[in-house]
């Protein structure tokens, strides 16, 4: 029998750290939070100034005309998925160490088109 999707929050001990998981069986939807006080809590994942996302020591890029604003990560056993507002962002193939801990690999890079394009154009690599 499959069950509905599940919700758990996990604090630290510090209280100024917090997880809250979504899971329906196959896709783990994770929203990491802080919080300087402990009553005012704000996503932990932003983008850098280029648009990507650091993730376990990997950089994914997800769109650079949203720079420094806050994301949603979703994992699955085989994917990582970037969201903003309701919006996907960027899809990538993730393969996991056997202790489910580390990323070994990441393939299949896929960047949506969004109405968040950056206005700034692309640099063209120098040709020699």
């Amino acid at each position: 029998m499959a069950e509905g999707p599940r919700a758990r929050r996990q604090v630290r001990k510090d209280r100024h750290f917090s997880e809250k998981h979504e899971h329906d069986g196959n896709t783990i939807t994770a929203r990491w939070e802080k919080s300087s006080d402990g009553i005012k809590w704000e996503y932990d994942f932003h983008l850098d100034r280029s648009g990507y996302l650091r993730f376990r020591r990997w950089r994914f890029y997800a769109e650079a005309g949203l720079a420094k604003k806050p994301v949603i990560v979703h994992l699955s056993t085989n994917a990582l998925r970037v969201e903003y507002e309701n919006t996907d962002l960027a899809l990538y193939t993730v393969i996991w160490h056997e202790d489910y801990k580390h990323i070994t690999e990441v393939a299949n890079p896929h960047v949506i088109q969004t109405s968040y394009r950056s206005p700034q154009l692309t640099r063209l690599p120098a040709w020699t």
